[in-house]
């Protein structure tokens, strides 16, 4: 974990910089007033802070990374959602190092980082489904695996899910059929998924050119993550059965934890 720095304070003043200190976990979240998909995860994030507020004390530090235009649009937002039990600052793309260091080409975007300043996690806050747990397993020292960890050498491949790969065309196609159906989901499920922690239908896809060919082939990773009570999983997996079909062009990874 490098230092960051550049960064704005939402509330204005002079640049900071962050550095790990030896003990700590941090969970960066890089994130935007106008994306809809940060929305409920930073919601998590106060409500986990706020859970948390004093055996994390010291310990455990969950910190917002806006790349919106201004800063006073983050604050005026932080302060209408009261999410002031997270550290958030203004990142700017381009105008503080951890964007470029960190691969964020969208958002949400999350790192974890252990006690010794290593970074063990970068990727959607989707593929966690028990934030929580990983930062109290990270605080007592343990590692975590999984999708996009980098714990003990795992490549966060340890699904065994590797992504379907097809070409040009055929990941466009697939992309906007995604989009139809899932909105068509999300649009019938609002109401099924209030007061769940999370509830995710994304598809993640990675673009591969060949130099030697001349080939550029797509692999597509789609992730259901539901938590929450075990009748609303099941209804929504009821309802996102079809993202599930074997015939599309993504893999499936599916994560659901009732609580």
């Amino acid at each position: 974990m490098t230092t960051i720095v550049d960064l704005s304070d939402i509330r204005g003043g002079d640049k900071k910089t962050i550095t790990h200190t030896e003990g700590e976990v941090w969970l960066l979240d890089f994130w935007a007033t106008w994306c809809p998909p940060c929305q409920r995860p930073m919601a998590h994030n106060q409500e986990m802070m706020a859970k948390h507020k004093e055996d994390w004390k010291g310990k455990v530090r969950i910190i917002g990374l806006s790349i919106d235009n201004d800063h006073s649009t983050v604050a005026e937002h932080v302060d209408n959602k009261q999410w002031g039990d997270v550290e958030h600052y203004h990142c700017r793309n381009g105008t503080c190092n951890a964007d470029k260091e960190y691969g964020v080409r969208g958002v949400p975007h999350c790192l974890m980082i252990d006690t010794h300043g290593k970074i063990v996690f970068i990727g959607h806050p989707a593929s966690r489904p028990n934030l929580e747990q990983d930062l109290n397993d990270l605080k007592d020292g343990k590692t975590i695996t999984g999708e996009g960890c980098s714990a003990d050498g795992d490549d966060g491949g340890a699904d065994g899910s590797a992504g379907k790969s097809c070409k040009g065309d055929e990941a466009k196609t697939a992309i906007e059929s995604f989009k139809t159906d899932s909105q068509a989901i999300m649009d019938a499920s609002k109401d099924a998924v209030s007061g769940m922690p999370r509830a995710f239908l994304v598809l993640v896809v990675e673009g591969k050119y060949d130099w030697k060919t001349k080939d550029l082939s797509f692999k597509l990773t789609h992730y259901q993550v539901f938590v929450g009570s075990q009748e609303k999983i099941d209804g929504l997996k009821e309802a996102s059965k079809g993202l599930r079909d074997s015939g599309k062009k993504w893999s499936v990874i599916e994560r659901s934890q009732a609580i």
